[in-house]
């Protein structure tokens, strides 16, 4: 009787084997469409919901209740977002391809369209489960030449075979497609292709039954993500052209009337994947420590410090929009906008041009920048010094992400300082606590031998007393303190060379690094904002601001400030500590001034 069912969907004189593999081959390549989605998803689905021990009414059992419930599960809907689920634009191609079977143009177009589907859907969901934001094609195509750096930054022979063996193994996958459906079309007996049409009815009527936007239904209309991101990115677009409309916002224009009496040194520093994940997850007991030794160095040196957070405006990564925010007081969260600001921040008002117009020298050290075909190199803020990666002229062994450790870095920046016309405005951008992190830092005892290619470092290692708490760091963020860790031992020892009394040193994270916390907590888009000056008379002023002693801000007891609202915050509070007599008036706008205002 088997064997007689099997013959009823396979064409007489068909070999049966061929037929069931291509069939089970069509059910696997349905099955990867959606899989991007669920590999994605936080937190993770069940793999397998074929066996759940609970229905909506109540736990399953041996009643005709259960019985409809599994059977619904089974074949309409259920809550685990599994990717055992079926493509309606696949089974409606198929049926196409079955019941037209002379026409192999529309097998090639089936597998054409399961290939960029199949494309795009990894891009989309990866994109989102990576930088915690919707997918815009619009926009985010414009990070290709960001991608394509980045994995040429990576690149080893483990890499390539990746890079290679995944396009092999994608246009395999429609290659596979179209031979299945050819086979399906040569095989197929009447009863297979009105099971093809029973199978199709089925899912349109699921779908018109449950509509399109809702994940649960076992058939779904696999390029619903993709209608969403089209639809995200038309409302990019009218936002972006909306912003030339606008009438511009003059609030930043009294910065330039203001004149400080007083001019200390100012120093910049942002660090790279410095989050809220380094106090709020298992990391937190040892970072606390660290911070404790920090704060115990600086104090002996006679530093004050406070601390907030601050809510960055990526996720993951993307640091040049981070940094544009802070410079420009303006929301940058896009390559699109931050396109605008490559052409019409050199006339903006920006925290480096207010230190300009005070008569500052104003500086620049990005170990990260290089040059890189199709990315512009020029500096959008206009700083009178500027030293890249190049200028750096490291030669030694090559760690981490950019390979130029941040000791060396900063060490140089060391040196720099006492060279540069005073008073001095600083901005540095570290790469050490970049991902990957498992890159073999050790701290030397002087950061000048690190340009000697042949160094055993473990030879020349400082002394350093080990952080016991680092046991209980799970194995996946371990890495990743050890670079927070090494980090903060140079920027400690770069403050105690600082001979100035009044210098002030403002570090300030990026971007959160896209890292699980333990037991899958949520960790927010905060970063670390720390103030750090002998100048207790500033740091006082911070702290009217909602500021608190130490280098580590409780969590979660304030609204953190935001990037883009941090320019207005450090100009007001620079005025009111070292502004002369006849004072402009200076307003914080928490949330920075539109982007429209670079077309005033």
């Amino acid at each position: 009787m088997g064997s007689q069912r099997v013959n009823a969907v396979v064409a007489p004189g068909v070999r049966r084997g061929p037929f069931l593999l291509a069939l089970l081959g069509l059910a696997a390549l349905n099955v990867l469409l959606f899989i991007p989605g669920f590999a994605t998803l936080e937190p993770r689905p069940a793999l397998t919901p074929f066996f759940p021990t609970e229905h909506p009414h109540g736990p399953y059992g041996f009643d005709l209740r259960s019985v409809w419930e599994y059977a619904k599960a089974l074949g309409l809907r259920r809550a685990n977002l599994d990717p055992f689920r079926l493509s309606i634009e696949l089974c409606l191609l198929t049926a196409l391809t079955l019941w037209w079977p002379t026409a192999r143009w529309l097998r090639r177009l089936t597998a054409g369209w399961f290939g960029l589907t199949l494309l795009l859907l990894t891009y989309h969901h990866v994109f989102q489960g990576f930088f915690l934001r919707p997918a815009a094609l619009w926009e985010d195509w414009r990070l290709l030449r960001n991608l394509f750096h980045y994995v040429t930054d990576q690149w080893s022979w483990r890499l390539a075979g990746l890079v290679v063996g995944g396009a092999f193994a994608w246009a395999l996958l429609m290659v596979a497609l179209s031979l299945a459906l050819g086979t399906l079309c040569h095989g197929a007996s009447r009863v297979s292709r009105l099971a093809a049409l029973a199978l199709t009815l089925y899912a349109l009527g699921s779908l018109a039954w449950f509509g399109p936007s809702r994940g649960d239904p076992v058939s779904q209309l696999v390029s619903r993500p993709l209608a969403e991101n089209l639809r995200v990115s038309l409302v990019r677009k009218r936002e972006f052209e909306a912003l030339a409309e606008g009438d511009p916002d003059p609030r930043y224009l009294a910065f330039s009337k203001v004149r400080l009496a007083r001019k200390p040194n100012v120093a910049l520093m942002m660090l790279e994947a410095y989050g809220e994940l380094a106090v709020a997850c298992d990391t937190g007991p040892a970072y606390r420590v660290l911070m404790q030794r920090m704060e115990q160095r600086l104090e002996r040196s006679g530093y004050h410090v406070r601390s907030a957070w601050s809510r960055a405006p990526v996720y993951g990564g993307q640091s040049w929009l981070s940094i544009a925010s802070v410079q420009l007081g303006m929301r940058v969260d896009t390559v699109r906008k931050y396109e605008l600001v490559e052409n019409e921040s050199a006339r903006a008002p920006s925290l480096t041009r207010f230190f300009k117009e005070q008569g500052y020298f104003t500086a620049a050290v990005q170990p990260g920048n290089n040059v890189r075909t199709g990315l512009k190199k020029f500096d959008p803020y206009n700083r009178e010094l500027v030293i890249d990666a190049p200028e750096l002229a490291y030669t030694g062994l090559r760690y981490g992400w950019q390979g130029i450790p941040d000791q060396y870095t900063l060490g140089l920046i060391g040196e720099l300082l006492p060279t540069l016309r005073q008073p001095w405005l600083l901005f540095s951008m570290s790469v050490s606590t970049h991902h990957p992190w498992d890159a073999p830092f050790v701290y030397v005892n002087d950061w000048r031998a690190l340009q000697d290619p042949a160094l055993d470092t473990a030879s020349v290692a400082a002394p350093w007393d080990p952080i016991e708490e680092k046991a209980g760091i799970g194995e996946e963020r371990r890495g990743y303190f050890r670079t927070v860790e090494y980090e903060w031992r140079g920027l400690a020892q770069l403050m105690e060379s600082e001979t100035r009394d009044d210098t002030v040193f403002i570090l300030l994270g990026d971007h959160q690094p896209k890292l699980p916390c333990d037991g899958g907590k949520a960790v927010s888009w905060n970063t670390p904002l720390h103030v750090i000056s002998r100048d207790a008379a500033l740091l006082e002023r911070f702290g009217e601001h909602g500021f608190v002693p130490g280098l580590v801000a409780p969590v979660g007891e304030r609204p953190p400030f935001t990037h883009e609202g941090l320019f207005s915050l450090f100009v007001k509070v620079f005025t009111s500590t070292w502004g002369d007599d006849a004072q402009v008036t200076v307003d914080v706008a928490p949330e920075g001034i539109s982007l429209g205002s670079l077309y005033r």
